[in-house]
């Protein structure tokens, strides 16, 4: 789900290499792209979406919405920036910056809040913690425009589109990855058994060997690549 808001003036040991400035610079470098203004980094949007990562550890939640219906401008107002405008973007269990907001631009919810012209301001939070028991790390991206910015008086309004999970349309770089690796493991699997077939057939004895404890690794890691998953957006 990607989510935005208009209102009027009067009223998200898991290892990710992630930090809030990269998520910036990539979301500003797409609205350049589109020719678009830049997005200033504001502290209080900072604050509110760590605010909001934090909540969704504590409740242990994954929604824009939390179970009591506190919606994200909550906690925007919380931090104490007024908007006329405001936006957020949630991601989780991407490992680095590219992939977060290339997920993003993928979707078209998302991606309409990435290259919004209604907004001036930004904050990013990354932040590692448990979520439904796994360790994950959460990516909240706050999008704003203060009341001070705009004289225009704009009507109260919410849109919620679908979920939309992290390149759905199209091959990533992730599944080509896990697919090489999964190739590769198999084969290595295959080798083993197969040798570990003809020792048997044959009655060959071996001074030293550890087939059964390369078995057990590769299988391991077969069953860690099948399980794995990329990312996903919200």
């Amino acid at each position: 789900i990607s989510i935005f808001h208009t209102a009027n003036p009067n009223v998200l040991g898991y290892a990710s290499q992630i930090s809030p400035t990269a998520i910036v610079e990539l979301t500003n470098r797409q609205r350049q792209a589109a020719g678009l203004n830049t997005l200033k980094e504001n502290k209080l949007l900072d604050e509110a979406a760590a605010a909001k990562a934090a909540d969704m550890f504590a409740r242990d939640y994954w929604a824009h919405n939390a179970p009591d219906g506190t919606e994200p401008w909550s906690f925007v107002l919380g931090s104490g920036y007024s908007y006329l405008h405001a936006g957020e973007n949630l991601a989780r269990d991407f490992r680095d910056p590219d992939s977060v907001v290339t997920a993003w631009m993928k979707s078209p919810s998302h991606k309409a809040n990435l290259i919004s012209s209604k907004y001036r301001d930004i904050g990013v939070a990354v932040v590692d913690g448990k979520l439904n028991g796994v360790e994950t790390t959460l990516v909240v991206q706050m999008f704003g425009t203060s009341q001070s910015a705009t004289p225009s008086v704009a009507s109260r309004n919410i849109s919620v589109v679908p979920q939309v999970f992290a390149g759905e349309a199209r091959i990533s770089s992730f599944d080509v990855s896990r697919s090489i690796s999964l190739a590769f493991a198999i084969l290595i699997i295959f080798t083993l058994a197969f040798d570990w077939l003809i020792v048997w057939r044959r009655n060959i004895i071996r001074i030293s060997g550890k087939t059964w404890a390369h078995l057990t690794y590769f299988l391991t890691l077969l069953a860690i690549l099948i399980l794995l998953k990329q990312g996903l957006v919200l």
